[in-house]
């Protein structure tokens, strides 16, 4: 599987390629060189060794806590309910072994992304430099997940050939679209060492996806929990925005010139849907935690077929919420410091760091009430049948909400105001 246009790539470490191939084009396979630097800085800072204590007491800190963070339980099979994992069911009915050995796999093939250390340094606030996002950026890595999570299902990758896309948010490698430094490089108002709220972190992907565009897959973020059909039937046609305004979208798009719509009284002339789309809806759902009239509708989403899991998580924790057993929400954490690769060889061979062990879940009504959910539509055909479930279904029109035309107070702009972001602390 290539991803990457090898221009003038001298690293002895190269790789095979398969049968599959992505779009992404980074230049370069090389990774930043971190360790001169790192003992160039050692030796001639007087406090080297302390500074040194003090980062590793860190991390021990941070896997500890991890390792006994009695706030999240172990995910137990045993349950005569369906479990829903990334919109897929799981009917819990004989033969169980077969479902429980099914699900189980799938599990563990789900991207684990967490806190990596021994990262080229980068300077945040008041000049203080960072190798590591340990503290405080959690929720970005939780957007990592559902992004890469989400291509995994788009280019139907398997975890033999996952490589490939698992380069794309390698902190070390040059020229990684989706790493952390390219998602903080978007955000022009915070920077590391700062907190990210859900919101937020949807719209660096929308924006790291404009600065590495790939072919036929695009993401939006609504706000209000509104979707918009004109600016998603622009993104998903590549008609400009302004052009598909003079058309009807009613009931979706046709194939040739017909008719005068009576509803709106338009046009419906023929597009061609070309872009699969991730579609992101920041939510508040409460005061910090979720409503209890909210948890059947959140429910719903977890079972809904084109979720590819949520922002979110738990007071000052983030979370990517990957799906639901009765009450439970099963979770993938992000609070695990681990080394960052320092080559292609040492990447290869870390691979499994990207896949967790064991399985959390947390109790739904316990969750923070600030997130976003992510939905994949594929085709037209999915987003159709997505659209007549949230009319259909009260527990989705209960928080999400489905608009032909985009309201004259939102023409001006799509981002959201300073107002409407939620922070995630």
């Amino acid at each position: 599987m290539d991803i990457f246009n090898k221009e003038s790539n001298s690293h002895s470490d190269s790789l095979s390629k398969s049968d599959i191939s992505l779009d992404i084009t980074p230049k370069s396979e090389e990774f930043i060189t971190i360790i001169p630097d790192f003992q160039a800085n050692y030796y001639n800072n007087p406090h080297s060794g302390s500074i040194w204590l003090k980062k590793i007491t860190r991390n021990l800190t941070f896997n500890l806590k991890y390792c006994f963070n009695l706030s999240l339980k172990r995910l137990y099979m045993i349950t005569q309910n369906s479990v829903y994992l990334l919109g897929k069911e799981y009917k819990c009915k004989p033969p169980m072994k077969k479902i429980y050995k099914e699900l189980k796999k799938n599990i563990k093939e789900i991207v684990w992304v967490t806190y990596r250390t021994g990262i080229r340094e980068f300077e945040g606030e008041k000049g203080k430099v960072y190798n590591s996002d340990s503290g405080w950026g959690c929720t970005i890595r939780v957007g990592q997940m559902l992004l890469i999570n989400c291509l995994k299902i788009h280019y139907k990758i398997e975890n033999e050939t996952i490589s490939e896309l698992l380069k794309t948010i390698e902190d070390n490698m040059e020229n990684s679209p989706f790493s952390l430094r390219k998602l903080l490089s978007t955000d022009i108002t915070k920077g590391p060492g700062e907190w990210f709220s859900p919101s937020e972190v949807s719209h660096m992907i929308v924006s790291v996806l404009s600065n590495h565009p790939l072919n036929n897959f695009k993401a939006l973020v609504f706000m209000d929990s509104l979707i918009l059909k004109d600016r998603l039937y622009s993104e998903a046609c590549n008609i400009s925005f302004e052009d598909i305004r003079k058309c009807c979208i009613c009931s979706g798009i046709s194939t040739s010139y017909s008719y005068i719509c009576e509803v709106c009284n338009k046009p419906q002339l023929s597009f061609k849907w070309v872009n699969s789309l991730l579609i992101m809806l920041p939510l508040m759902l409460g005061v910090r935690k979720i409503q209890s009239n909210y948890i059947d509708s959140l429910k719903k989403i977890f079972q809904n077929k084109y979720s590819v899991g949520i922002i979110g998580g738990k007071l000052k924790s983030a979370l990517y919420l990957a799906g639901i057993k009765n009450n439970s929400v099963i979770v993938f954490d992000p609070h695990y410091v681990q080394d960052a690769s320092s080559s292609l060889s040492d990447f290869k061979r870390t691979l499994d760091t990207y896949f967790n062990p064991s399985l959390n879940t947390v109790e739904i009504e316990n969750l923070e009430s600030s997130m976003t959910v992510g939905f994949y539509f594929r085709n037209e055909e999915d987003f159709i049948d997505f659209s007549n479930q949230v009319v259909n279904e009260k527990e989705l029109n209960n928080i999400i909400f489905i608009k032909n035309q985009t309201p004259d107070y939102l023409l001006d702009s799509f981002s959201a105001p300073d107002s409407m972001i939620i922070e995630f602390d």
